[in-house]
Order: structure tokens, then sequence, then C-alpha cells
């Protein structure tokens, strides 16, 4: 059993539709002005069988910056490493190597 909820009406009747909106995320990012969240959703499995039962679940809250910094054009053809880093936190996120444009 598998099921997906968007917990945009269960956050708002529980008072929390500021979030959806606009909030103070400081506590989270390094820099939380104009951030909001886009979407909140959760989704949950169980999966019984004769050697017993699983189950997991994960709740993922999208979120988005209302005015995006400048942009700097990369032209991708060649063979790239790529970082994600996340400077409040000091810490790398994510690293890869991009072959084929």
């Amino acid at each position: 059993i598998q099921k997906e909820f968007d917990l945009a009406p269960i956050m708002e009747a529980l008072g929390a539709e500021e979030l959806l909106r606009f909030a103070d995320l400081s506590d989270f990012f390094s820099s939380s002005q104009n951030l909001y969240v886009d979407k909140a959703l959760h989704s949950a499995r169980v999966e019984v069988d004769e050697k017993g039962t699983k189950a997991a679940a994960a709740t993922a809250m999208i979120s988005f910056i209302k005015s995006a910094p400048d942009v700097h054009q990369f032209q991708a053809d060649h063979p790239f490493v790529y970082l994600i880093y996340n400077r409040a936190k000091n810490s790398l996120l994510f690293s890869g190597i991009f072959n084929s444009p």
C-alpha cells in the first residue's frame, strides 16, 4: 500500500498556513529572505508479506526564493565536475561528474 498526501490543507487546518506564503526560515537557510514553501508532500508505504512488514515514510517541503539572484551562464558543452555546497553549514551535499553534453 502506498499513498501520497498534499499537506497544504492539513497545514492550513492546523494554523500553519503562513509557512505556505512566507515564514522566517532563517534557522534552516543562510538567507531566508523572500523564501516560501511551495509544496508540502508526504508519502507513506507499507508492505506486508509472509516474511513480515516493511514501512517507510517521507515528507518533502519544496521551497523557492521569490526573487532569484543574478544568473550566471555556463556552457555545458564539455565534461565538468560539479558540487552542491551549503555555505551556511560548511558542508558538501552532492558531487558528480558530467561526461556527455
